[in-house]
């Protein structure tokens, strides 16, 4: 939660590169995680996760990417 409040603010947004090759599988498990600010003064960030009602500490119901080259 604490990187979420620190990410309030306006930017353009976040790209991330990730080389295939350094990864031992075609078969990838994510899950989603991104704040917004409140919509009004003294409450809590919005926060969406994707897929719903999945845990970070487990990775039962994450997406699964299949990669082929």
């Amino acid at each position: 939660m604490e990187a979420i409040g620190m990410s309030l603010f306006k930017y353009d947004g976040v790209e991330f590169q990730i080389r295939q090759a350094k990864m031992n599988s075609d078969e990838w498990l994510v899950r989603f995680m991104t704040g917004f600010p409140p919509e009004k003064d003294g409450e809590k960030p919005i926060v969406v996760i994707y897929p719903e009602k999945t845990e970070l500490a487990s990775t039962k119901g994450w997406l699964r990417l299949i990669l082929h080259d």
